[in-house]
């Protein structure tokens, strides 16, 4: 009973983990496209004499990347989560008792070693 307590532990801590890194990395994505969209906005209003035509290709590569980028780590959390933990198995059962024999067990070795 208790291994298995201990396995549900586990798996609510796992889940837990998986749950905030889940959320964090949608969040992360979120802001970062944002952040790019609104400094792309703002290299097209001010691209005067095409001056920022650079600056508008590498955000627009900065968002492709992006966009393929978060499914594929989203991909790997639901991964992390689907991962199950294999179950509690009896391997051995034990029954301890009082031994038969009283007194103190001194090794023969002590012996030996001319004490």
């Amino acid at each position: 009973m208790q291994a298995r307590r201990l396995l549900q532990r586990v798996q609510m801590k796992r889940d837990d983990y998986v749950n905030k890194k889940s959320v964090y990395l949608r969040k992360s994505f979120d802001d970062q496209m944002t952040n790019l969209q609104s400094r792309l906005l703002q290299y097209e209003q001010n691209n005067i004499d095409n001056k920022n035509s650079a600056l508008i290709n590498q955000t627009y590569t900065q968002i492709e990347d992006l966009e393929e980028r978060s499914p594929e780590r989203l991909d790997d959390i639901k991964r992390e989560r689907s991962i199950q933990l294999q179950p509690i198995k009896r391997i051995a059962q034990l029954v301890l008792g009082p031994a038969e024999q009283t007194g103190r067990v001194i090794p023969d070795d002590v012996f030996h070693k001319g004490i």
